[in-house]
């Protein structure tokens, strides 16, 4: 650009998805595009790399399990995988276990040899097994989604909030990147922390632990919806859902809340449903515009995957131009490895 060889319009376009792995073909684009063809390319790379995110999440989603089996000699063997989210909740769980196991045998007497000596792993089984011991004696009930989960707002020091930052869930050996509506799942009824930091990355200022729904909210909350609000849902263990998100300016209040079961939940963020909230009750709507009746048939039919309609759309090319857009991001921008 320095040298006038393309404009800033072609240059502003390519920094929103350049990398130094691509840029050397981004540049041979802006060479031989029009600056309005480079931002549709722009716009297109962004979008895939949306759906490549919702991708991600719906196949970590459905490649969550949980096996147990008794091996030969006997010991029980618990194998897990299990989504970011829900791996954040069990390995804090473990810690939080596994420190108070250490903090009662930290003043008994040393051991005398080296069997009586308990290792990290085997801490970790004997939590496991507290957590579960605590689990039936509490009916199984961990309370809401806030006492789950924390948000931290890293904030730069006079800067403008922007809802396109990055979402990184953060776990106690570093971050694990989620797509950002499963960020924004987790941070509707949760604990918040605003932590405020200078341009260097120096923390300035951390603000109070608030909760984004009151207690006084969520109890008016629950004694009105007492469940889910999904049309033909009566499970009751339920996150409270904002219908326009707080980070959006939506307000905390009872008119734009609603209670929503975890799966529920994660349909109307990372699924692509929609809610209209009404006076007197909530009209929730598919991806495709389609509303749900509050009582729909057992003979309906599955609608179509929203992945599937937005990619066929979206690698859709324009007839009768000279740019085959789906061509242009199909060699530019790599294939996602969803075997590697």
């Amino acid at each position: 650009m320095k040298r006038g060889e393309i404009s800033y319009a072609k240059v502003r376009a390519l920094t929103r998805i350049a990398t130094p792995d691509n840029e050397p073909q981004l540049l041979d684009l802006a060479y031989s595009a029009t600056a309005a063809q480079v931002e549709r390319v722009a716009r297109a790379w962004r979008r895939c790399d949306r759906l490549e995110d919702a991708r991600d999440t719906d196949r970590r989603h459905l490649a969550r399990s949980v096996t147990t089996w008794v091996d030969d000699d006997g010991m029980v063997v618990v194998r897990a995988r299990l989504t970011p989210e829900l791996g954040a909740v069990v390995q804090r769980a473990l810690e939080a276990a596994s420190d108070q196991l250490y903090q009662e045998s930290r003043q008994a007497a040393p051991p005398e040899s080296i069997v009586e000596e308990v290792s990290s792993a085997q801490r970790r089984a004997d939590a496991l097994a507290l957590l579960a011991e605590r689990a039936l004696e509490n009916g199984l009930d961990g309370g809401a989604a806030a006492d789950r989960y924390q948000v931290v707002l890293h904030v730069e020091h006079d800067a403008p909030r922007d809802s396109s930052l990055q979402a990184v869930l953060e776990l106690a050996d570093g971050g694990i990147h989620v797509s950002a509506e499963t960020s924004r799942r987790l941070s509707c009824d949760a604990s918040l922390v605003e932590m405020r930091e200078g341009t260097d990355g120096s923390v300035l200022d951390i603000g109070r632990k608030a909760r984004t729904i009151p207690p006084a909210i969520r109890r008016a909350l629950s004694a009105r919806d007492a469940r889910c609000r999904f049309p033909g849902c009566t499970a009751r263990r339920c996150d409270a859902h904002h219908i326009t998100h707080w980070a959006d300016g939506g307000a905390t209040s009872l008119d734009n809340l609603v209670l929503l079961c975890r799966r529920h939940h994660r349909l109307v963020h990372e699924g692509g449903y929609g809610i209209d909230r009404g006076w007197n009750r909530a009209t929730f709507v598919r991806p495709d515009g389609r509303r749900i009746e509050e009582s729909p048939s057992l003979s309906a039919r599955t609608p179509l995957d929203v992945d599937e309609r937005i990619t066929a759309g979206a690698l859709r090319c324009w007839d009768g131009t000279p740019l085959n857009l789906g061509y242009v991001i199909d060699v530019l921008r790599p294939a996602p490895d969803w075997f590697g």
